[in-house]
């Protein structure tokens, strides 16, 4: 059970990393540089860290937290990018995401230690 949950979070990170890349370069191509590369950082980080994170020595729980914990902020310039461009109901979904995602985080490594504290 524990291996279909990582599997599925990080499908739900692999189509949020999908969705922000897209908006990173739809960003760059309307002329606004700086925060479209900052926010293809923060995807390019997020990616590397879910795909490789074995190769990083990291753990899997690390992994998904340090990933929500990239994607919080990549939510923020996204807001911020459909604010200004007078896209209301877009902005506020991003802003939501941007203040729910660091919570998932926590929540699932809380999850994450009770079930392995519960099995010792």
């Amino acid at each position: 059970m524990k291996k279909v949950l990582r599997k599925i979070e990080m499908l739900l990170h692999s189509a949020i990393v999908a969705g922000l890349l897209i908006v990173s370069l739809k960003m760059m191509l309307s002329g606004l540089y700086f925060p479209g590369c900052i926010l293809a950082g923060l995807v390019i980080a997020a990616t590397c860290i879910s795909l490789f994170w074995k190769k990083l020595s990291m753990s899997p729980r690390y992994a998904r937290l340090t990933c929500y914990y990239l994607e919080a902020p990549a939510f923020l310039i996204c807001w911020l990018h459909f604010k200004l461009g007078h896209e209301p109901m877009l902005a506020q979904a991003y802003l939501m995401a941007a203040v729910v995602f660091p919570f998932f985080g926590y929540i699932s490594n809380i999850k994450t230690y009770k079930t392995k504290k519960r099995a010792a």
